[in-house]
């Protein structure tokens, strides 16, 4: 066994490594497994371990408990388990029936505090097979600083499906029962005043070839469970297509019964001897597929948030495809949450909406903006407008350009939708400082306003990578008005404005408007939006001049087609 040689005032260098390497999945979620930051980690492998919990807590009379390593604390916000006295679900605080939980997580920022003082019990699932293995026991130790009455904990050993961003498997101690009891018989000894419940899964290879979860639990109670005063070693089998949280917690759910005949004893003990089979049962559990009883309001709104774990979102979807009364409700909720919030939604039998063939094209260009916390369907109606937009001028002839293309996405939709259609010399121009948006002045410091100078910073390489598929596409580097020569002999057939503020929209329609062709088209990204009103006074100053109409978006876009209104007057 390694040598305790580091403490929490000195962990090892691995341990602030791992640390860092969590405090930035927590932040900017799982790349590798393309996992927005609210899916990361957020603490949904408690919920199979809650009845056992209730058990220690009611055993104990427990009122103050903490978790060490809450992850997001998302297991305790849904009601998810069933009450003592009705069907319907409770949140797991309420189920334990405690006055107090505190979290703690060091990688997740607010949690990332110590706690102060010592609570009735400490749980831990899931987490010290995720640290290395020579700071496992100071941080078992901890464990058992904190607590007054009973620590519980339940451990992986096996190598998770998750690997980190190094490429390193998230599962960095993987070590055998023996080793475990070492080390929790040597912290234990240390709070001979506290009990302790340590649970092993081990994934072990059977002469059949297949393999089992093996469960090995290591206790010791010095005077509330006599009847569990040994550790049991117990085969169980996982359900298949289990995430790593999953068939732990599947492995350790038990199903606790107290002897209440059974001696007590001083002083902790720990064995792997078989347990009396009145004393402790171990049964395979039954995972969670649909929403057993009709979901209230508040857990249709939570999960509406995404403030719930991705299983508990996936019952309520099971549900809602079994339950018309249920499905019913939903869609009144996600209408009266937008009327609320003063939006309009859009009616699900729009052609555009359900059928998203058009946005297949596309689809691949949209990474830059597939944020967690933006995703893609975000702005789903201003990017059918442009693409729809760009190909109603595919028989025109003429270049095309974009001013403002941050990350290219916006040039990536015109250059695919119009992919086959530039002749000799025609282009895509795509202008851009990249170095963000130029100082804003009058019109655009309104109240609503957000832009300063600098904002939107990106650098060019995102924008070439993304439109590295069209030969015809030139990126220009520089500040409009300026950068616009390089286009000066060129004639346009569509121009995108997406720059945010005044003067360079204003620049740019003196520019391209003579150079626009008959039936072209100049599309205002802003021009609609409180934030942007500079943008819409510069359209309308332009054009209040001349003979073209502004039409505006219900998206928040604006179009003007050239010569519009001098084919209406032919027409006539």
């Amino acid at each position: 066994m390694t040598s305790t040689t580091y403490s929490r005032a000195h962990p090892s260098t691995r341990y602030r490594e791992l640390l860092d390497q969590y405090k930035t999945m927590h932040a900017e979620g799982d790349l590798l497994r393309n996992t927005p930051p609210a899916k990361t980690y957020p603490g949904d492998s408690l919920p199979a371990q809650a009845k056992d919990i209730k058990i220690l807590c009611d055993l104990y009379q427990a009122e103050t408990l903490l978790d060490y390593g809450a992850g997001k604390g998302q297991q305790y916000v849904f009601p998810c388990v069933g009450g003592n006295s009705s069907s319907k679900k409770v949140t797991i605080p309420v189920f334990w029936g405690i006055r107090q939980l505190t979290c703690y997580d060091p990688a997740y920022e607010p949690f990332s505090q110590l706690p102060e003082g010592k609570f009735d019990g400490v749980i831990n699932t899931d987490v010290l097979e995720h640290c290395p293995e020579q700071d496992v026991p100071w941080i078992v130790e901890e464990l058992f600083s904190y607590a007054r009455k009973f620590v519980f904990s339940n451990i992986a050993g096996y190598p998770a499906i998750r690997v980190l961003s190094n490429g390193e498997n998230a599962h960095c101690t993987v070590r055998d029962g023996r080793w475990w009891q070492d080390v929790i018989t040597r912290a234990a000894a240390k709070h001979p005043e506290v009990d302790f419940y340590f649970c092993l899964t081990q994934s072990v290879k059977q002469p059949d070839g297949n393999r089992r979860a093996h469960l090995t639990m290591i206790t010791g109670a010095n005077q509330k469970l006599s009847a569990l005063q040994s550790g049991v070693e117990h085969l169980v089998t996982p359900q298949p297509g289990q995430s790593d949280s999953q068939q732990a917690g599947a492995a350790s759910r038990r199903t606790i019964r107290i002897d209440p005949q059974s001696p007590v004893t001083s002083s902790p003990v720990t064995s792997v001897a078989e347990p009396p089979a009145a004393a402790l049962e171990l049964s395979i559990p039954v995972q969670p597929s649909a929403v057993a009883n009709c979901p209230s309001t508040a857990e249709m709104t939570l999960a509406l948030a995404s403030e719930t774990s991705p299983w508990q979102r996936g019952a309520l979807i099971d549900h809602l495809q079994e339950c018309h009364r249920c499905n019913s409700l939903h869609k009144e909720l996600v209408e009266k949450i937008a009327a609320d919030a003063g939006r309009i939604l859009y009616k699900d039998h729009l052609v555009w909406i359900r059928d998203r063939s058009w946005m297949a094209p596309i689809k691949k260009y949209l990474l830059p903006d597939d944020r967690p916390e933006r995703p893609t369907e975000r702005i789903l109606d201003r990017r059918f407008m442009l693409v729809q937009l760009a190909a109603s001028v595919k028989k025109l002839p003429g270049s095309t350009a974009e001013c403002g293309v941050l990350g290219g996405v916006g040039s990536a939709m015109i250059c695919k939708t119009l992919e086959g259609s530039y002749q000799d010399g025609e282009e895509h121009f795509g202008f851009d400082s990249f170095e963000g948006l130029s100082e804003p002045e009058g019109p655009d410091r309104t109240q609503y306003a957000w832009q300063k100078q600098g904002a939107l910073a990106i650098g060019p390489e995102t924008a070439e990578e993304l439109l590295a598929d069209f030969p015809f596409c030139r990126l220009v580097k520089g500040w409009v008005p300026d950068s616009l020569a390089e286009a000066q002999d060129h004639r346009f057939r569509l121009v995108h404005l997406d720059m945010d503020l005044y003067r360079p929209t204003l620049e740019s329609l003196r520019f391209f408007y003579d150079r626009m062709n008959p039936g072209g088209v100049f599309v205002f990204d802003d021009y609609g939006h409180l934030t942007c009103l500079g943008v819409r006074e510069a359209v309308q100053e332009f054009f209040a001049e001349r003979p073209e109409s502004i039409i505006e978006i219900v998206a928040g876009q604006a179009v003007v087609f050239k010569g519009q209104a001098a084919a209406w007057k032919a027409a006539a």
